[in-house]
């Protein structure tokens, strides 16, 4: 039987979790306080895309898609 290799060590991967999270929710606070401070659907719109794009590349794998590797 083949040993699955792993690209990065476990420790990494859970750090960049607690990064995109935290990212996440700071990104929450601000799309709170914009729509509370500024009416401005143009900046609710540019962070809604920016959390997005967070969800895409990270919990969705999307970059994972075009890669060269072998696998799922």
């Amino acid at each position: 039987m083949s040993e699955k290799t792993q690209s990065k060590p476990r420790k990494s991967i859970y750090r960049q979790g607690y990064v995109v999270a935290l990212l996440l929710a700071v990104i929450t606070v601000i799309e709170y306080y914009a729509a509370y401070f500024t009416s401005s659907a143009i900046v609710m719109f540019l962070l809604a895309i920016f959390k997005g794009a967070l969800v895409l590349n990270y919990f969705m794998h999307i970059s994972n898609v075009w890669s060269s590797e072998e696998g799922h």
